[in-house]
Formats: C-alpha cells, sequence, structure tokens
C-alpha cells in the first residue's frame, strides 16, 4: 500500500509539474506574440502619424536611408577591389586578404542585404584575376 501510494504521489506530482510547465510555455508564448502584435501595430501607426504630419520629409528620410545604403555599398565594392589591388601589388594573397574580403562579404550581407549568391558571383571573378588563384565552389 506505501509503495503505491508513494508511486502514484510521485507520478502527479511529475504530471503537475509537466503541465504547469507546459501552461507557463504557452503563457509565455502569447504574451511574447501580443507583445510584438502591439510593437508592430504602434511602429505602423506612428508611420502613418509622421506621413500625416509631413509626408515629404518622411519621404525624404526614406531617400536618405536609401542613399546611405547605396553609398555603404558602393564604399564596401571598393574596399574589396582595394584588397584585390594590394594582393596584385605584394604579389602575394594571403589570409589577411581572405579574412578582410570575407568581413565585406558579410557587411554586403547584413547591411545591405545581399543574397550570400550574390556576394560570391561579384568575389569570385575579383579574386580570380589574380593569376594563379581560384575562388573555390560555394
Amino acid at each position: 500500500m506505501r509503495s503505491f501510494l508513494y508511486e502514484t504521489i510521485g507520478r502527479s506530482c511529475l504530471l503537475f509539474a509537466g503541465a504547469t510547465d507546459a501552461v507557463g510555455n504557452v503563457v509565455v508564448w502569447v504574451t511574447v506574440k501580443i507583445a510584438e502584435l502591439l510593437k508592430v501595430s504602434y511602429a505602423h501607426f506612428c508611420m502613418w502619424l509622421l506621413k500625416v504630419v509631413d509626408g515629404k520629409r518622411v519621404q525624404n528620410e526614406k531617400d536618405q536611408n536609401d542613399n546611405l545604403r547605396l553609398h555603404t555599398e558602393l564604399h564596401l565594392m571598393q574596399a574589396a577591389v582595394q584588397i584585390k589591388e594590394g594582393a596584385v601589388e605584394t604579389g602575394d594573397w594571403t589570409d589577411e586578404h581572405s579574412e578582410a574580403l570575407n568581413m565585406i562579404g558579410v557587411n554586403l550581407i547584413h547591411e545591405c542585404n545581399w543574397e550570400p549568391a550574390a556576394v560570391h558571383r561579384y568575389f569570385k571573378p575579383l579574386v580570380e584575376s589574380i593569376e594563379g588563384l581560384d575562388y573555390g565552389d560555394q
């Protein structure tokens, strides 16, 4: 009888702990989703309000943002060419060149919304224009 009672209490405690975990996880998930919905809705409302107040200024700031992104993109592409030119001048491609090119690629992906395949398409002819270097298949 004691053994049965012990097993019953143990199993019910585990079941209760699992159930409260599941309920807690659902509550946390619902809370996060509600907060996310409120945040996005508020952002859309604020954007609409800004457009109502001064639509031209909003458009100008969007254009400035686009221009900044384009400037960043061109600067990164120029830096990649400079890395290649530096390697050509020294006559050697080192790990530092590879690491610098990799960082430029990461920034093109994250800052300029490039796809990884587009980065590889841009870098491959750049690297392979150096005699004896092979970009490799990515």
